[in-house]
């Protein structure tokens, strides 16, 4: 009589004020294992969230934290925090739907080197924004070779109708223009992306960018967008 007593009591607990749920995760080094050739991770992070105790990471990264008086299926938002470091996949930490993720993963990245990323990239996607524009005047305005073999060529290459030179160095300019207003968040992205988990795609679209060479990387990115997509579908 006693039992069913207690366990109706927990029962209209857990039915007014939600029941507990717990959230494991994992703090990590942005492409350390890309880099390294092994996971590291990272100990003492802080990690917050509505509705749960503050909890620390451990040596090894680990954390659990305990949500109290709140339902299966509630978002939520994970802040996580250390000095000298910043969260590189704050989207994923931002809104997290409490009871359906079997494991967070927060990815963090030193904040200089962050920044010095950023600058990285947004000068190999500006450099090479410029040389792929080059590349294509110099096709237009070499005159060996007949203007229609010429828009021929950049008509294929850029997918748009070039009916004369005039056309096509107004698509070739205003090509650039779209391109160097892009640069920042091409750069921002990559600067964000944790190698250690992106697609065999990314990495390839990665290695394309880190040379310079823009369109081949766009290319790939978007052939690796259709394919998560596709998944995602």
């Amino acid at each position: 009589m006693r039992f069913c007593f207690t366990a109706s009591l927990f029962y209209c607990f857990t039915t007014m004020f939600g029941q507990s749920i717990s959230l494991p995760g994992v703090v990590v080094i942005q492409n350390s294992e890309y880099e390294t050739g092994h996971k590291i991770y990272v100990s003492g992070a802080s990690i917050r969230a509505p509705h749960a105790k503050a909890v620390t990471s451990d040596k090894d990264g680990q954390f659990a934290l305990a949500f109290a008086g709140v339902e299966s299926g509630t978002p939520t938002r994970i802040t996580v925090a250390k000095p000298g470091m910043e969260v590189v996949n704050s989207q994923e930490t931002e809104q997290v739907i409490l009871g359906r993720e079997p494991q967070l993963i927060v990815v963090m990245a030193d904040t200089l080197k962050l920044a010095e990323a950023r600058a990285k990239f947004y000068n190999i996607a500006t450099e090479g924004i410029a040389r792929g524009f080059d590349r294509k005047m110099s096709i237009l305005c070499d005159s060996n070779v007949a203007v229609e073999y010429r828009l021929a060529a950049l008509t294929k290459e850029m997918d748009d109708t070039l009916a004369t030179l005039g056309d096509a160095m107004t698509a070739l300019s205003d090509q650039r223009d779209a391109a160097m207003k892009s640069a920042p968040n091409l750069a921002r992205e990559f600067s964000l992306m944790d190698l250690d988990e992106a697609s065999a795609l990314y990495r390839e679209a990665y290695g394309f960018f880190s040379l310079g060479e823009i369109d081949s990387a766009l290319l790939v990115l978007s052939k690796d967008r259709l394919d998560r997509d596709y998944a995602n579908a």
